[in-house]
């Protein structure tokens, strides 16, 4: 039975450039949020290698995986579940002044 998670990757700050972000002066990482059939760590190695499931932000912008930021969130044990996640954890990140991306 498949397991599913949520991540969050910390992104470079030059991503900032192109859009409002609110973590440019808070000081919080800008931040993509995905959620997964695979582990976190074997998904942002997927984004960073390219390709037609890599999110161009994490590949050309990803720096670490940001365990802290969803280490209480799942497991999920449907897709939709941890879409439900996904936006919700990406709205809360928001509210604290981190610049999201994805969280869909």
């Amino acid at each position: 039975m498949p397991i599913f998670s949520v991540y969050v990757v910390e992104l470079n700050k030059s991503i900032c450039h192109r859009t409002a972000c609110p973590s440019r002066d808070s000081g919080k990482p800008h931040v993509y949020v995905g959620e997964t059939e695979q582990t976190p760590e074997e998904r942002f190695e997927e984004h960073l290698a390219g390709g037609f499931t890599a999110a161009r932000s994490v590949f050309t912008h990803g720096i670490r995986l940001k365990p802290r930021l969803y280490r209480n969130w799942g497991p999920y044990m449907t897709r939709q579940e941890s879409r439900d996640a996904e936006a919700r954890l990406a709205e809360k990140l928001r509210k604290r002044s981190f610049c999201v991306r994805g969280g869909h």
